[in-house]
């Protein structure tokens, strides 16, 4: 299931576009990016992430934080790959992503926690 809040005050310090726990994930390819930051995880099945000139693999557990803006591509590469995801924006992200040293991505491979149902 798939939730979307139609967000109207985007002068928010921070706010949630979407957010799903178990998506049957279909093919995507953004070339122009997404308007949000965007967080991936796999939940279940695996899938290939392209970006950044780079080809990345996300098991079960492992995700990937997207800035807003930056193209990417995302398929499965095991039958059914199910996510979890939400989108975000906000004054506030800028400010948050510099604190990571975030440029366009990152990849958490080895996540401490896991989706479950």
């Amino acid at each position: 299931m798939r939730y979307s809040f139609g967000i109207t005050d985007y002068s928010l310090p921070l706010y949630i576009d979407s957010i799903s726990n178990r998506w049957t994930q279909e093919t995507i390819n953004r070339r122009k990016g997404y308007p949000y930051v965007h967080w991936l995880q796999t939940v279940s099945g695996a899938g290939e992430i392209l970006i950044g000139g780079q080809q990345l693999e996300l098991g079960p557990g492992q995700g990937i934080l997207i800035d807003k803006d930056v193209s990417h591509a995302y398929h499965s590469v095991s039958g059914e790959w199910i996510t979890a995801y939400f989108t975000f924006g906000g004054e506030l992200i800028t400010e948050m992503l510099a604190t990571l040293r975030f440029n366009q991505f990152i990849q958490m491979p080895d996540l401490q926690f896991k989706c479950t149902t």
